[in-house]
Order: structure tokens, then sequence, then C-alpha cells
């Protein structure tokens, strides 16, 4: 099995760089009517998170595209943020199709050895160079998507960087509380985990299941939302034994609070384990904060397998 190396300490440095490295783009939002996203399936996921996060402001829409192909109503007035990860043929595909439709509007993000010949009118932004196959480049891509899209809206910009750098300062708790959480799991070789989020967090969420289920481990992972409109979050199948829950709630109310008290309360009668990772609020701040813990565990889970 492939063991992620060291990915969880260059999270935190990979956010630095992300910081150091940015340059203006200097796009003008009033000549934007949407923002799409080109990437690969990992990077479907951090691009999620974004979206989630903007959802209520911004006032176009941010469209994100798994397979790299470039839809019809894609054109001169939309912004395309290309995500290079480890996928370089998919991604040069994307960029060939970028080039003969002559669209103007692009930013990538790329390793340096991707393109030799770019488009001088395109924006690039580099991640750090990378020796090994298997490298997570999660703080980066996220960094780089929030300080773009903070460009544009330019109101949001220097507060929320802010937050990007109290998260930072503050990195020497994290790691504990990240061991706590491991701690207290399963972790028997045939130990299975849910996560359980509201639809805030649920990409959050997704990306912890991701990197489980690449490694063949059983996840599942619920938007409450969904569970609500059809009335089926009681038929949850709740595991007999050896089952992590990790419940993600950013919602705090009466509504949310009844739904995810029901649930704990059905874990509890099968005594399996509930991880209740507490998410004051939707800032980029506990974005970061919940991003690290889920990596840093997911990551041990992985390599004490």
């Amino acid at each position: 099995m492939k063991k992620y190396t060291n990915n969880i300490d260059k999270y935190n440095l990979h956010i630095q760089y992300a910081l150091d490295n940015y340059y203006d783009h200097k796009f003008d939002i009033k000549s934007i009517d949407k923002i799409i996203i080109l990437g690969g399936n990992y990077t479907k996921i951090l691009a999620s998170i974004i979206s989630q996060y903007f959802l209520d402001k911004i006032s176009i829409p941010i469209i994100i595209i798994s397979d790299c192909k470039l839809p019809r109503y894609v054109n001169n007035n939309s912004l395309i943020i290309l995500l290079d990860y480890n996928s370089q043929k998919i991604i040069k595909y994307s960029y060939d199709n970028i080039i003969n439709r002559k669209l103007k509007k692009v930013i990538i993000i790329s390793h340096k050895n991707t393109f030799s010949n770019i488009n001088n009118e395109f924006v690039l932004y580099f991640i750090p160079d990378s020796h090994l196959e298997n490298d997570i480049f999660t703080g980066c891509f996220i960094t780089y998507l929030y300080q773009i899209i903070f460009e544009l809206l330019k109101v949001y910009c220097k507060h929320e960087i802010e937050s990007i750098k109290k998260y930072l300062s503050n990195i020497d708790n994290y790691y504990i509380e990240s061991k706590e959480i491991y701690d207290s799991m399963y972790n028997l070789i045939d130990s299975k985990y849910v996560v359980i989020t509201d639809d805030i967090f649920l990409h959050v969420g997704n990306f912890f299941c991701c990197k489980i289920n690449n490694f063949s481990y059983e996840r599942r992972a619920f938007n409450t939302n969904i569970l609500e409109s059809i009335s089926e979050y009681k038929n949850i199948i709740y595991h007999t034994m050896n089952t992590n829950y990790i419940i993600l709630n950013s919602r705090f109310n009466i509504y949310y609070n009844e739904i995810f008290g029901n649930i704990k309360k059905n874990i509890k009668q099968t005594n399996n384990k509930i991880i209740n990772i507490i998410i004051k609020n939707n800032t980029l701040y506990d974005i970061y904060h919940t991003l690290y813990k889920l990596d840093w565990v997911s990551e041990h889970i992985i390599n004490n397998k």
C-alpha cells in the first residue's frame, strides 16, 4: 500500500507558500458572468469547498467541471481556473481546448514543469516542486482559489486573508486536537468510517471520505438537507460494531440539533464511536482548521493500517 509522505506537515507550509506567491490577477468581476473551475476528481472536491463558502458572497455562479471538457456556454465572459493535480495529459487537453477556442480570461494553478510555452495573456500560479508521486497540495490549491475570488470581491479580501493567517498562527494546538480525535477512534483493521455532516461542511467531509475511500475503506457522507427532504435519516444503516461516526455540524439551530440529536441517539444504541467535531462558524479559520484535523486523522488511519 502506498503511504502519504509527510503531507500533513506540508499542508501548512503549502498554505504559506500560496500566500507568499500570490499576485493580483487584475480580472474585473464586472466583465465576468461565471467562474469555471476545471480539474480532476480530487480538485473537484476542493473546488466544491470553495464554491460552498462563496455561495452567499458572490453574485455570479461558480461551476465545477471534473472531466476537463469545456462546455459550449464557456465564452470570453467566463473566468476559467485550471487546476493541475498530477494529471498532466488531462490538463494539457483542457489547455489546448482553451487555446483553440481563443478564450482570454484564464488562470492556471500548476507545477512549473507542466507548461513550457504558456500564453502570456494567462495568469499562472505555481505550486511547489515535488518529486513525490503521491504528494498532495491541498493547502496550496484552496489558498490560491480563495485569494483569486477574494480579489474579485475586493471588499472581503483583507479580513479573510487575516483569518487564514490566524489559522497559521495557532498550528501548534491542532496537532493535539487531531491526535485526540484519532486516539478516540476504533483503529482496528476492519473499522468503518462514516461522516455525517450538514450542507455547509458536506464537501469538507467528502474530502476525508475521498482519501479514506481511495484506500478501500468503507465510507459514507450524508447531507442533512438531502436526508430531510426524503425523510430517510432514520434509515441510515447503523453498523453493529467497529464503526467511527464523524459528526460535522456547523449549523446550531433547533432544526439541525434535532436531526443530529436523533442520529447520535441511534448511534449510541449500537455502542459505536461518535467523534463530534464542533465547528463554531463558517469562516476560513474553521474550514482550514477542520480540514487539517480530518487530514491528520486520515493520514494516520491510512499509514497505520
